[in-house]
Parts: C-alpha cells; structure tokens; sequence
C-alpha cells in the first residue's frame, strides 16, 4: 500500500478535524504520525505544498482556505501521485463540510460524520510499473522540500 495515513487539520492551530485509520504498527510509520502532529501545529511557517522526507516513508501536505490535508506515504509513491490524492481529499472535504464549521470547531475530529475518515482509496493512487515512467504533458509546479536544516525546492 502506498497512501498509508492522512489526516484534515484546521491549518491556524493543527486543530485535527478528521483522519483515517491504520492498522499498521511499524516504527517509521509511528514516528511519521508524530512528525505530522508536530508539523500540523506549525503549518503557518511553512509553504502551502511541501513534503517532509524519510527514509521509506515521506509526508506530504497541502493547505487551502484555512484547512490542510496531510499524508503518510511510501517513499516510492510519486510526489504528483500523492498530492493528486490530497487534492481529492480537499475537493472531498470541502464539498461535505461546511468552512463555518471548521472555524468554529472546538474539538479534535469534530467531523466524524465526514465518513468516519475521509474518503481513503489508496488503491485508486497505486500506480502500474510502467506509469511512474511517463513523462507530464505540462510542467508540474514545484513543491518544497523540508529538511530538518535546509528547505530546499524540488520539481
């Protein structure tokens, strides 16, 4: 499996909103989880879309009007890939919850109702060997690179 964790927070305060479920226990997921709670509580320092390196696994983000998506993926999974799916997370999310809402939560994971998780195919986001080769029509945006002391700009 490639998506192996995401999560919705309100972006002001990392206020989690709602998040699927893993039932994985391996070390390097746990400790990217604990990554993205630290990061969530700081996304005001950072860019809009950015992703934090590990080793197998990578943290991807994206934030819009006041909300930030975030992920756990393997670090095989292509950066056009994982943002694709945090992109239809947000689409997902915004058209079921009202941004009312969001300001005014007082509570972690408020939305349950969302769907018990937000809509999480991971399969849909897994590519054929052969579709990592492709080369994009248009140019794809940059994203940044966080580094513990050195953000950097990828493509």
């Amino acid at each position: 499996m490639l998506i192996l964790f995401a999560l919705v927070v309100r972006a002001r305060d990392g206020l989690p909103l709602s998040a699927s479920t893993d039932f994985q226990h391996n070390p390097e997921l746990q400790e990217r989880k604990q990554q993205l709670r630290t990061v969530s509580k700081v996304l005001g320092q950072f860019p809009d879309r950015a992703v934090v390196k590990g080793h197998d696994l990578n943290i991807y983000f994206m934030s819009s009007e006041g909300v930030s998506y975030m992920s756990v993926c393997d670090a095989s999974l292509p950066a056009a890939t994982a943002f694709c799916f945090l992109e239809d997370l947000r689409w997902d999310f915004t058209a079921r919850i009202d941004m009312v809402k969001v300001t005014l939560a007082a509570r972690p994971y408020p939305f349950l109702e969302f769907g018990a998780q937000p809509t999480f195919q991971p399969n849909f986001y897994a590519l054929p060997p052969l579709a990592s080769q492709l080369t994009p029509k248009r140019p794809l945006t940059p994203t940044e690179q966080l580094t513990p002391l050195n953000p950097v700009k990828c493509w």
